[in-house]
């Protein structure tokens, strides 16, 4: 195929530049991960907004595949086991931040 600047485009194409939005996109989210770690731990900040921005790409990413019925089954039991687990220990942690 030919795009518009008339250079020819096949499927490896397509799957180098996907591949490559993947890494950059798990690249982003550790880093964010491990600055919401340093500002929680190293400078006592709660960093929830970049928190938030982790999950909020993982949910659009999980909302778009499905809207496409790409997912497994797999892939929905993960999500919801995540989900609950990350939801757990989020309540414990907030249970245990409230008695103190």
């Amino acid at each position: 195929m030919i795009g518009a600047s008339g250079v020819m485009r096949d499927e490896r194409t397509a799957v180098v530049e996907n591949a490559s939005y993947r890494l950059a996109y798990l690249f982003i989210a550790f880093a964010l991960l491990l600055d919401v770690m340093y500002r929680s731990l190293v400078r006592r900040e709660s960093p929830w907004e970049l928190l938030a921005i982790i999950i909020v790409g993982g949910v659009v990413s999980t909302v778009y595949q499905g809207g496409h019925k790409v997912l497994t089954r797999h892939s929905v039991r993960l999500f919801v086991l995540t989900s609950l687990i990350a939801g757990i220990v989020a309540a414990v942690v907030a249970a245990l931040r409230f008695l103190h």
